[in-house]
């Protein structure tokens, strides 16, 4: 399916060559092709709609699957079918203490007002602050090259589509003047070649997760 319209893989290897022909003689694919490969862009009300339905499918789940969830949204009134952007304020948000700003800047991004981004536990560690959202002890900015695991196997869902690029890195640091020496040098190809695999966007990103 493309689009919502079935091909088969003979049609899309025709799309891709007359692309690269395309390409080749005019040196770019011009705007309907781009248009053809990303697929078509969405205003703002309509990307937010999306992303809270996702949400709301998400909150279903968690109601209908775990005592917490069903509990939670009992005792906050609210019906995890109808969910708005607003209704983030009545969830505990969980903080990192090194990266204490990522609520705010995730919530400015999503045009959210009135959510109070300090409120909400705080944990030392990236990895303590994850493992609270997987017990349900709320909503947290959450880092894709940590959690692809915990998403993937679904112990952690993000419920937005909405990505923000980090100003955060991870550094691999040793003693002066070893950085040459044979098992530092291996394991630092190694982990340059495990990170250049995971295929990550420049500069991360980040999401809200629970």
């Amino acid at each position: 399916m493309l689009f919502g319209v079935r091909f088969s893989l003979r049609s899309l290897d025709q799309l891709v060559d007359s692309m690269l022909e395309t390409r080749h003689e005019f040196g770019s694919l011009g705007k309907d092709s781009a248009y053809a490969i990303g697929g078509p862009s969405l205003d703002e009300d309509t990307r937010r709609d999306l992303q809270m339905r996702r949400f709301r499918k998400q909150a279903m789940l968690g109601a209908r699957e775990t005592a917490y969830y069903a509990g939670l949204f009992k005792r906050l009134n609210l019906n995890p079918a109808k969910l708005s952007y607003e209704d983030i304020a009545r969830f505990p948000l969980i903080h990192v203490m090194p990266y204490v700003d990522d609520w705010r800047f995730w919530l400015t991004a999503a045009g959210v007002a009135g959510i109070d981004p300090e409120r909400g536990p705080r944990f030392d560690s990236s990895i303590a602050a994850y493992r609270a959202a997987e017990e349900g002890l709320g909503l947290a900015i959450g880092r894709g090259l940590v959690l692809g695991g915990a998403l993937e196997s679904g112990r952690l869902v993000a419920p937005f589509d909405m990505r923000l690029a980090s100003a955060h890195a991870y550094y691999l640091a040793c003693a002066e003047g070893t950085e040459n020496v044979r098992k530092i040098a291996a394991f630092r190809r190694w982990l340059l070649a495990e990170v250049a695999a995971l295929d990550i966007e420049p500069g991360g990103r980040q999401s809200a997760t629970g």
